[in-house]
């Protein structure tokens, strides 16, 4: 309760909607603040991209995507999907 009034949570699924686009943020924050320790488990996770490729990355999740298309000839969606794995297996444990 918040200020002794019930809360309500909506059930149209826009409170899911915005659970995931903070999570979403959050992750991107912390993949960004956190590059040059990640870079490591990118080179790790995405074998094919090379030094080079990741260092151009800089944190920026569109970059990765795009390297991870390119390399691994597969289409966007897949490349967010894997992406989004890793986020939860990595940044969950840096959290």
């Amino acid at each position: 309760m918040e200020g002794g009034k019930a809360m309500t949570v909506p059930t149209d699924g826009t409170y899911i909607s915005f659970i995931s686009t903070m999570e979403i943020i959050m992750n991107k924050d912390q993949i960004e603040g956190n590059w040059e320790q990640l870079k490591g488990s990118v080179r790790k996770q995405w074998g094919k991209l090379t030094d080079d490729q990741v260092a151009q990355i800089k944190g920026d999740r569109q970059k990765l995507s795009g390297q991870i298309q390119e390399a691994y000839g597969i289409a966007k969606e897949e490349a967010e999907k894997q992406i989004k794995s890793w986020e939860r297996a990595c940044c969950d444990k840096a959290a």
